[in-house]
């Protein structure tokens, strides 16, 4: 096993949206030791040039070139490339929906005891799930993924994210819809942060129900 470089792994879809809402910094400290696909750099800013986002789109390109600074690029080696690959046959086998990234990432943190894989994928989530026993020692995912809302609850603990967060998320609607209902985005009064607390925690509860190995207690 190779020794972790990085204490989280981020797959695109997250990093996709926390570009999107300009709250990279938010989520992840300056000293978080974050890892990134070496596919990110090429593939994300493509995403979001799609989304009809109100954010100056030079700011937002700005904002992803910093994450890609402090992050590291991970690339897979040779036995991570062949984890994945079974992993991808496995699903494919299950008829579970389950992309490239999401299965070298997978391979990655199980090969290097990386601490965190963070996606914004729920249907990788409950594939990764509905894999333990079919793909060899996927088990060794238990625990060790977070999911989105789970991301923004660990940023909420310090409280005065709460405004910042809040903000970005209700002036980029088309970013992700359950975070816009999370916080409220519609309604004329403005929210508690324990009311979107309670809002996330619906949605990781929702998730647990489904993959109650796999989702991690964070």
């Amino acid at each position: 096993m190779n020794e972790a470089t990085v204490d989280i792994a981020v797959d695109n879809d997250l990093v996709l949206k926390a570009v999107a809402y300009g709250l990279a910094a938010s989520l992840w400290p300056p000293d978080t030791r974050l890892g990134l696909l070496g596919a990110a750099r090429y593939v994300i800013p493509t995403w979001l040039r799609r989304l009809p986002l109100a954010r100056d789109a030079a700011q937002v390109e700005a904002e992803f070139d910093a994450l890609l600074a402090a992050a590291e690029e991970l690339e897979p080696d040779a036995a991570e490339i062949r984890l994945a690959a079974a992993i991808e046959a496995a699903a494919q086998e299950a008829g579970l929906p389950l992309d490239g990234g999401e299965s070298q990432l997978s391979a990655m943190v199980m090969e290097r005891a990386i601490s965190w894989l963070e996606t914004g994928d729920k249907r990788a989530i409950r594939s990764l799930e509905s894999l333990r026993g079919r793909a060899d020692s996927i088990e060794r995912l238990d625990g060790k993924v977070r999911c989105l809302e789970q991301v923004v609850q660990a940023a909420l603990v310090d409280e005065k994210f709460f405004p910042i967060i809040s903000a970005a998320v209700c002036a980029e609607p088309a970013v992700d819809k359950a975070l816009s209902y999370c916080f409220s985005c519609t309604q004329p009064s403005p929210v508690t942060v324990e009311r979107v607390r309670q809002g996330l925690e619906s949605y990781i509860s929702s998730l647990r129900a489904e993959a109650p190995n796999v989702l991690g207690a964070a």
